[in-house]
């Protein structure tokens, strides 16, 4: 829907010799996507946000105003509780890198997508807190 997505990205051997570190990985983006998108928490991630000085010069963000911020917090209530990734926008990258030359013409998405272990992590988090649950 035109907003960034975040992808998380290792080699395949980082996937074969440590799935369980992988996994444990997976595991706190997806909790902490949750924790993020429920309401109940806005006032946590505020101070969060604001623990980071996001507003300094030089962090990016230009004028860090009431408005940007209350964006952040509010944004954060659609990202993904599956932590998936946006297929379209990763086939978006792909051509866009293809067109640059940074990947070969024949290059399709699924030599870079593993999805296992994520589906595998979403499964364990639901059966143990429910569809949306990280507590």
């Amino acid at each position: 829907a035109g907003l960034p997505d975040r992808v998380v990205a290792t080699t395949g051997k980082m996937l074969d010799q440590y799935p369980k570190i992988v996994k444990g990985v997976l595991k706190g983006i997806v909790r902490g996507y949750r924790f993020a998108r429920d309401p109940k928490n806005a006032e946590q991630l505020r101070d969060m946000y604001l623990a980071q000085d996001w507003g300094k010069d030089g962090f990016g963000w230009g004028k860090f105003d009431d408005k940007l911020f209350e964006g952040m917090v509010s944004s954060a209530r659609i990202l993904p509780p599956d932590g998936s990734i946006s297929l379209s926008g990763l086939a978006d990258v792909i051509g866009e890198w293809k067109a640059s030359g940074r990947l070969p013409a024949d290059f399709r998405k699924e030599q870079a997508l593993r999805l296992k272990p994520l589906q595998e992590v979403v499964g364990e988090l639901n059966a143990k807190y429910g569809p949306e649950g990280y507590v």
